[in-house]
């Protein structure tokens, strides 16, 4: 089975870094590296123009039956 040669290898990698750690300072400097950017708007404006559009298209149809 795949699962027993992943145990396997986790297994090996083990014993092979058994005594291996890494600098106290080696997390502070990776999350300097991939910090998150702020968080757009751009999907709220997205979603908007949507159901603007959506609602638009159904008032105007609602529109069209009526005056038929």
């Amino acid at each position: 089975m795949a699962f027993d040669e992943f145990d396997e290898i986790d297994k090996e990698m083990t014993r092979a870094f058994a005594g291996t750690s890494a600098p106290a300072s080696f997390a502070s400097s990776v999350m300097n590296r991939v910090r998150m950017p702020a968080p757009t708007r751009l999907p709220e404006v997205l979603d908007a123009i949507g159901w603007i559009g959506a609602l638009s298209f159904v008032a105007s149809f609602a529109l069209f039956v009526i005056l038929k």
